[in-house]
């Protein structure tokens, strides 16, 4: 805005001196104010691109929290910002951005409540099966004290017995006091022998139920860990196209300047939109302009290598970051994915779709510490490309 202002000043120098006017402070603000309009024209412009770009971030910020669902609502969000002509069209959708950031928070505090209760229903579980293993331990316990108080009875009735034989001299006296105490011995065991079996049945009742609550903590364990993998790739995939989203491409770029920073390897960024994509939804559907989306993934993943990574960055706006690829090289590779895309034309109901797309190309700079950087750059190169007309690749 300053240069554009500094720039409207030198014009008007160069009309008074091409006119031979006399120049003042009260002629040149006159001249000025004659253009209140044009930079009141480009303040607004400017405050647009700014809101427009903010409202974005905000959403993309948030990409990988949303749902599935919610996702689909960002992304027409995002179209819809990317259209807005003026300040008022903008300033109606904050109240879109509101009400999907207020479910997300919502869907949240669900889950969090969700996994409360699992941790309060495995912690009961942790306590239900500590409270049997300690009653495994007593249970053990009391067969030792058992065991004992039997053996002890043996030893006490076998030394009474031979204390008994060694001081009886008829034989038949021998006699009656042995089977008196084979008697006892015989009644001690059975009584042993029973106390054992109710044991046994109590044992094998209480190692059942701790199995079973084993079993079903195990499950529960299991479904949850699905559940949790089920989230988590829900959160870096793009449900529509089946490629990351701009998370995944973040934790990418990420590793990327780490690794230059280490071996000063280079990567590039080029960010593909999609030219008058909105003109397809509109006119023939939501339905079809997904299965434009979808093909144009296919067509560019055969001009790709298997190490460059494809994101979708937003509703028709997609990034791809090229390992070991400075922007030289990115250009050829965006000449070429250009060039699969207008070659492709899609059918519906024997009428042609032909699409095109605009570029922007960066690459890794030495000073750059971060993914918002690159990213600027890249975007700035596709605003630009989009300006000139679109159909067109800007290298940055």
């Amino acid at each position: 805005m300053l240069d554009t202002f500094c720039e409207l000043i030198i014009d008007e120098l160069k009309h008074f001196s091409a006119s031979r006017q006399s120049i003042s402070p009260s002629s040149l603000l006159e001249a000025l104010s004659n253009k209140a309009d044009v930079l009141k024209a480009l303040a607004s412009q400017e405050h647009i691109g700014e809101l427009r770009r903010g409202y974005i971030k905000i959403l993309d910020q948030l990409n990988g929290y949303f749902t599935s669902d919610q996702r689909e609502r960002a992304d027409q969000l995002v179209a819809v910002i990317k259209r807005a002509e003026s300040l008022s069209e903008l300033y109606r959708i904050h109240e879109g951005i509101i009400g999907l950031v207020c479910q997300c928070v919502s869907d949240s505090e669900a889950k969090k409540k969700s996994l409360a209760c699992l941790l309060i229903e495995v912690g009961a579980k942790l306590g239900e099966l500590e409270g049997q293993s300690l009653s495994l331990i007593e249970s053990t316990a009391q067969v030792h004290r058992a065991n004992g108080r039997f053996t002890s009875l043996i030893e006490t009735e076998i030394a009474e017995l031979e204390s008994s034989a060694e001081s009886s001299k008829d034989v038949l006296e021998v006699r009656e006091i042995v089977r008196t105490k084979l008697e006892r011995i015989k009644s001690a065991l059975e009584t042993k022998k029973a106390e054992d079996r109710a044991r046994n049945q109590s044992f094998e009742s209480t190692i059942q139920n701790l199995q079973n609550n084993l079993k079903e903590m195990q499950h529960k364990i299991d479904r949850d860990r699905t559940r949790r993998k089920r989230l988590e790739h829900e959160a870096l995939i793009d449900p529509l196209t089946g490629i990351s989203n701009r998370r995944v491409m973040e934790r990418r770029i990420n590793k990327g300047i780490r690794r230059h920073e280490r071996d000063k390897t280079v990567f590039s960024l080029v960010f593909v939109d999609i030219d008058d994509f909105k003109r397809v939804n509109d006119t023939y559907g939501h339905r079809v302009g997904d299965k434009c989306l979808q093909s144009l993934v296919g067509r560019m993943r055969q001009v790709l290598r298997e190490s460059d990574h494809i994101a979708r960055y937003g509703g028709d706006e997609f990034v791809i970051f090229l390992a070991n690829t400075g922007k030289k090289a990115a250009q050829v590779v965006a000449n070429k994915l250009s060039s699969a895309i207008s070659k492709t034309c899609f059918l519906y109901r024997n009428t042609e779709i032909q699409l095109s797309v605009s570029i922007g190309i960066t690459q890794i700079e030495s000073g750059d510490t971060s993914p918002e950087e690159i990213i600027a750059r890249a975007d700035t190169a596709l605003y630009e490309a989009k300006n000139l007309g679109k159909d067109c690749i800007i290298v940055t």
